[in-house]
């Protein structure tokens, strides 16, 4: 009897399957990879090594990857990560920031307008314009 892949456990299958993409040559990559749920089966040390994939993609191309593992989002630094979070029916999507960078320009003279625009801003231009794209969207659709 043949050995296909509906015998292979589901973690399994999702951890080949992540490894497969995330290793493609640069000729086969897609500019932008959205992942879902990554998590969802694997063995934490398998999340380690999807996480160190993503990092070596992300150097070249775009990826974005929806979570609820702790594993997961202690790989990456706080700069990397946007969470997302429903407010009255609306997605509200806002960056983690530390403390330590707002101290910083403080301590280097900035105001609080220079922070909002050489700090705040840049690091939320993908969010920005995230919800701008499904905005236009959903007002296309409607």
């Amino acid at each position: 009897m043949p050995f296909g892949a509906e015998h292979l456990y589901y973690g399994t299958l999702c951890f080949l399957c992540l490894v497969m993409l995330l290793c493609l040559s640069e000729e086969l990559q897609k500019e932008v990879v959205c992942i879902d749920e990554l998590e969802l089966g694997l063995h934490p040390y398998a999340i380690t090594i999807i996480t160190e994939l993503i990092k070596k993609y992300a150097g070249k191309k775009q990826v974005i990857a929806a979570t609820q593992s702790v594993e997961f989002i202690n790989a990456f630094g706080v700069e990397n990560v946007i969470v997302v979070n429903n407010k009255n029916e609306t997605s509200v999507f806002y960056r983690l920031l530390p403390e330590e960078l707002e101290e910083s320009a403080l301590l280097d003279g900035a105001n609080q307008l220079q922070i909002l625009t050489k700090i705040y801003l840049p690091i939320s231009k993908p969010s920005i314009a995230t919800v701008t794209l499904f905005s236009l969207i959903s007002h296309w659709n409607s």
